[in-house]
């Protein structure tokens, strides 16, 4: 009886071990956000590296760092304008879990982000003036995307993430990003 207990045991250990697999992805697309405290929206574009364990059974775990930059411009007063330029950038450091559904080709997920951020606001006057604030906080969000596997090791993935980051220059702290990328299976 502990032979066969353990037979079974080992056995799916091995399997456990084998079904599992890691993934390393690299993403970039266009993000945007309004700027605190001024009405104009700042638009830029986002990289990501990604490493993910599969554990199986759908779910995976990861780990993603990025580079967000984005621009915005603002105008204020009818008859004496004063320009400001908003220079915004942030580098993200989150925890991703996902939960993948679908066939062995196109799978689609959902995901999250839980983890901490460095931002930087820089806004240049019209007059030569600048000004610089630097923030660490909190960074979360959700996100949605589909991965398609061009062979056994590669594939194309796209994602759309709705993000929030306490004490950065986003009005309300949110930041949304769409996202196209590719990785590979080992």
């Amino acid at each position: 009886m502990k032979r066969i207990f353990a037979i079974l045991l080992l056995s799916t250990i091995s399997l456990f071990v084998y079904s599992q697999e890691s993934m390393v992805s690299i993403a970039g697309g266009y993000s945007w956000a309004k700027v605190d405290d001024a009405d104009a929206t700042a638009t830029g574009w986002r990289i990501n590296g990604t490493y993910e364990f599969n554990k199986g059974q759908g779910f995976s775990q990861g780990v993603s760092i990025g580079y967000i930059s984005l621009k915005a411009s603002q105008s204020f007063g009818a008859l004496d304008s004063t320009n400001v330029d908003y220079k915004l950038s942030s580098l993200p450091l989150y925890y991703a879990p996902k939960y993948f559904f679908g066939g062995d080709k196109a799978m689609g997920f959902v995901k999250g982000a839980i983890g901490g951020h460095h931002s930087k606001v820089e806004s240049t006057y019209e007059n030569g003036s600048t000004g610089e604030v630097q923030y660490w906080g909190f960074y979360g969000g959700v996100g949605a995307g589909f991965m398609y596997a061009v062979n056994e090791k590669v594939f194309i993935n796209a994602e759309y993430e709705f993000a929030w980051m306490s004490n950065s220059g986003y009005s309300g702290g949110f930041m949304q990003t769409a996202m196209a990328g590719i990785g590979i299976k080992f």
